[in-house]
């Protein structure tokens, strides 16, 4: 992989981790946020949100992931 793809896919990758990160962790505090509260009629969306939130922060540990290794993987000396 030449190192201006490598550029561009690292690239890629941050922005999706820092958009999965945000929007997980927003779910996740939503969620946890309406379990506190409560709902006096027991019709409420925060286990749903808790459970999308984790979904978006399991996205963005892999995307992290898969920074961590492209940044730690070297292109050989050929290219």
């Amino acid at each position: 992989m030449n190192n201006i793809a490598r550029g561009i896919l690292t690239v890629i990758l941050c922005v999706v981790l820092v958009g999965f990160g945000v929007c997980g962790a927003m779910g996740a505090f939503g969620g946890l946020a309406g379990l506190a509260r409560g709902s006096g009629d027991g019709r409420s969306f925060a286990p749903m949100l808790i459970g999308l939130g984790l979904v978006g922060l399991g996205i963005a540990w892999v995307c992290g992931m898969a920074v961590v290794r492209l940044w730690r993987k070297r292109p050989p000396a050929g290219e």
